[in-house]
């Protein structure tokens, strides 16, 4: 992805996570991100008023935008916890835009070694705003472009150890690069010790007519008209074949009911929104 655009996308999934981490039923655990947003960014979240309006002009645009992004946070905060219980000892957040989680799960990450990997200029603005409104963390950062550069020599430069057990955080990723990176990047989790993997996709049907899909004629239109289409889909059905080329297979696989049914309903199964159906999260490991 090109930095204007990367910079971009980032910026617009740190607008839905902190417009809905207040008060909006959806409550999204991120607030935090509200750090890398301008200052009226930030007020317009504070001022209950302003924010309904937002959220509603939002939803209009992006029908199931903010529900997706509430679900799809708080299942890879469960997939990080549960890992680094388990037994990671390197964390790598691929695509790390305006990511969070070093600084919301500090102390959970305590000994964890965290790599933060982006394009160069995305990396650089990150820094610089971090360095003014967050508290320090420990973080190795690695400029990749992912449709031009080797991810693997790029980690191993930078200290990363393919013999310790890993976690991958490839958020939001997958569906702007080519094919070719996707396998290249699975390739590099599957030879890893101990490596896993959480990531989200765009069904290629929704790629193929995105109008068929709740939420997709509009997310595919806007993201045309930023420079920043969608590349890369895969069907349900076919990603265990994906991630057996590379010698991992998945732990868990969540299409749009089960992150409905998992991350946005009560007790009582009354859904607080409804997940754009063309998207899906996989946690794989190594076989």
């Amino acid at each position: 992805m090109a930095s204007d655009s990367a910079n971009r996308s980032a910026a617009g999934v740190a607008t839905l996570r902190y417009l809905s981490s207040w008060d909006d039923p959806v409550a999204n655990p991120d607030r935090l991100c509200g750090a890398f947003l301008s200052r009226p960014m930030r007020l317009l979240g504070a001022v209950p008023p302003l924010r309904r309006r937002a959220c509603r002009l939002i939803r209009r645009r992006f029908p199931g935008g903010i529900e997706y992004q509430a679900a799809r946070t708080r299942h890879i905060d469960a997939v990080l916890t549960r890992a680094v219980a388990e037994r990671v000892t390197q964390l790598v957040i691929l695509g790390v835009g305006y990511d969070t989680r070093p600084y919301r799960f500090r102390r959970e990450l305590a000994g964890v070694r965290v790599f933060e990997v982006d394009h160069p200029v995305t990396l650089a603005r990150r820094a610089r705003i971090a360095a003014r409104r967050l508290p320090p963390v420990e973080a190795v950062r690695v400029g990749v472009d992912f449709d031009r550069h080797d991810l693997g020599s790029r980690l191993d430069r930078s200290g990363f150890r393919s013999d310790q057990p890993t976690l991958f955080i490839w958020e939001g990723v997958t569906m702007f690069i080519g094919e070719e990176s996707v396998h290249e990047t699975l390739a590099r989790v599957g030879a890893t010790s101990g490596g896993e993997v959480v990531f989200d996709y765009v069904a290629r049907s929704a790629l193929e007519n995105p109008a068929a899909h709740y939420g997709g004629a509009q997310a595919a239109r806007h993201f045309r008209r930023t420079g920043e289409p969608w590349r890369f889909g895969i069907e349900p059905g076919r990603v265990a074949a994906l991630l057996d080329r590379h010698g991992l297979a998945p732990r868990s696989h969540l299409g749009p009911a089960q992150l409905q049914a998992a991350y946005l309903e009560d007790v009582g199964g009354v859904s607080d929104g409804r997940v754009p159906t063309f998207h899906g999260i996989v946690h794989a490991a190594l076989n």
